[in-house]
């Protein structure tokens, strides 16, 4: 009895082991199916997966994405609707990421997981989630090219026409959409299969710039633009100027209310409008080397002259204060800049700094005369360099005064009342305009003479103040009483003509009392000058250098009255 229990325990568990290296083996098997084949009941949308390789599910799914894609479908704005392809919306699917979830409920992740899933495919349908991504900047990118009403908002310009008018051209509104919610509604539908229509909210864009800034910033440009402001020079350094310009519209802009000027294009319209009207170029003299026994001209080149220059850094931010303050007036300064005398001889000549200036107008002297002022000036008096102690002669540095030496015809005077024409008429406005500058400089004249008869000529500048020469009588002489070379340049500029001396100062200071005539004498000098009618009469005070203070009366007699 014992022995046949014991024979049926044997076979019991042998039939058990059997039954289990079957189970397993079973199970192992359908493991290894489940590595390469879809497990039966797994579906993608319609389509039925069960069996496939995974490389024939992914084809069979990837037909299936490509025909979704190509479906159509409306997007609903504002009422109006706008047709697309799903693909033109920037969807797209994933197959391989999708035959993954059939790979992974058919093969499990563990042992048990697989038996599970073999269990339940015999009773229950798996549907896999289609795997799908929207290209956010094509979505967008699409909507706003089909659909007219999306674009971006436009801001208000103002506009400056002809003659300054001023237009206002509106603003308008944009328009955008909720693209976010929209995505996420056409993913949504997607995920389902099942999507024919989309909505896409309508979202209102204000302009930067509204038509009411606009209209406020015009305004402003307005009132600036019919502003005119009066430029003033009122200083010495030249004649007095005034010019009236007005405000441009390249000069500032305005936005928001805010005026923001441009000075460096304000500085270019000075520069080009006003500069060339007030500044004038400075220019430098070289002194080359010194004058010779037989001629007291040095080799000189070029003339000096003093320069002005307008502030414009400075007239810039007057113009911009201006046009702020609502002020019509400004007035400006110059800046004074000061040729040089530069000496290139390698000789000690002193300092060169202007010690006086003579001037003369010979406004309406006919051709002749002017010519020969002028050749006078440039060829006989400019350039003169004369040394310390030095005397020099009018008539002795002329030369010959003849028609073959160049010299034109014009008037003279001769027996006190008869006008000839003479070769050289008129050179003596060049030794007027010398005599002058001697006078102002304090220098020591030796020999000069006044004219027969009242010349109106040289009543400008110093009347009763002239000079008359005439070789072999009449001479103008002076010494260079300094204690260093003394430069002499003159010109002609228009019908002016002048004579400037330069030097080193030694503290000698001049000041010329006059014109005292016989019906206007100076109070302080009722008593002690009294000119006859045919006289003009100047004092000539001049602080020596040892403080020592010389009046000399300059007196000027005449064969006609001087008026």
């Amino acid at each position: 009895m014992t022995k046949t229990k014991n024979k049926i325990r044997i076979k019991l568990l042998a039939l058990i082991s059997v039954l289990g290296i079957v189970g397993l083996t079973t199970i192992f098997a359908s493991r290894f199916h489940a590595n390469k084949y879809v497990l039966n009941g797994v579906y993608f949308a319609d389509l039925h997966l069960g069996g496939l390789t995974y490389s024939e599910a992914t084809l069979k799914i990837d037909d299936k994405y490509n025909q979704i894609l190509s479906e159509d479908i409306q997007v609903n704005f504002e009422g109006e609707k706008y047709t697309f392809s799903v693909e033109e919306l920037g969807a797209s699917f994933d197959p391989y990421k999708t035959v993954k979830q059939a790979k992974d409920i058919s093969y499990g992740n563990s042992l048990s997981a697989h038996v599970d899933s073999r269990l339940s495919s015999f009773n229950e349908v798996r549907k896999l989630e289609p795997i799908i991504s929207i290209n956010s900047t094509e979505f967008r990118n699409k909507l706003e090219n089909k659909i007219p009403e999306i674009k971006e908002p436009e801001n208000a310009q103002v506009a400056i026409l002809e003659e300054k008018n001023i237009k206002v051209i509106p603003s308008k509104l944009g328009a955008t959409g909720d693209y976010k919610k929209s995505e996420e509604e056409l993913i949504e539908g997607l995920e389902k299969l099942d999507l024919e229509e989309i909505n896409l909210e309508k979202r209102v864009i204000e302009p930067d710039y509204s038509t009411e800034d606009a209209e406020k910033d015009a305004e402003i440009i307005t009132t600036n633009l019919s502003k005119r402001i009066n430029l003033k020079y009122e200083g010495s350094l030249i004649e007095p100027y005034s010019k009236e310009i007005a405000v441009q519209k390249e000069w500032f802009s305005v936005k928001d209310s805010k005026v923001i000027y441009h000075p460096q294009i304000i500085k270019e319209f000075l520069l080009t409008n006003i500069a060339p009207e007030v500044e004038i170029q400075e220019s430098n003299v070289y002194i080359k080397s010194l004058p010779t026994d037989e001629d007291s001209h040095a080799q000189v080149e070029g003339f000096k002259k003093d320069g002005l220059r307008l502030d414009l850094n400075s007239l810039n931010s007057k113009v911009i204060k201006a046009i702020q303050n609502n002020s019509n007036e400004i007035t400006f300064d110059l800046e004074l800049r000061e040729g040089q005398i530069i000496n290139q001889t390698g000789a000690e000549l002193g300092e060169m700094v202007l010690l006086s200036e003579g001037r003369s107008n010979f406004q309406g002297s006919p051709a002749g005369r002017s010519f020969n002022i002028k050749k006078g000036l440039e060829e006989k008096v400019n350039n003169l360099l004369l040394a310390p102690g030095e005397e020099f002669s009018f008539n002795d540095n002329l030369g010959p005064v003849t028609y073959a030496e160049g010299w034109q015809a014009s008037l003279a005077i001769f027996n006190s009342e008869d006008l000839k024409p003479v070769a050289g008429g008129g050179l003596c406005q060049v030794s007027t305009t010398l005599y002058r500058a001697l006078l102002n400089a304090g220098l020591n004249i030796t020999e000069k003479s006044n004219h027969s008869m009242f010349i109106h000529y040289y009543r400008e500048y110093g009347n009763g103040l002239d000079a008359a020469i005439y070789p072999g009588s009449k001479d103008l002489r002076f010494i260079n009483d300094t204690d260093n070379y003394i430069l002499i340049q003159a010109w002609v500029e228009g019908a002016d003509a002048y004579v400037e001396i330069y030097g080193t100062p030694d503290g000698r200071e001049v000041e010329l009392v006059g014109p005292i005539y016989s019906w206007e004498v100076p109070e302080e000098y009722k008593g002690k000058i009294q000119p006859r009618w045919n006289q003009i009469i100047w004092v000539q005070k001049l602080k020596k250098p040892n403080g020592e203070v010389e009046e000399t009366q300059l007196v000027s007699s005449y064969v006609t009255a001087p008026w």
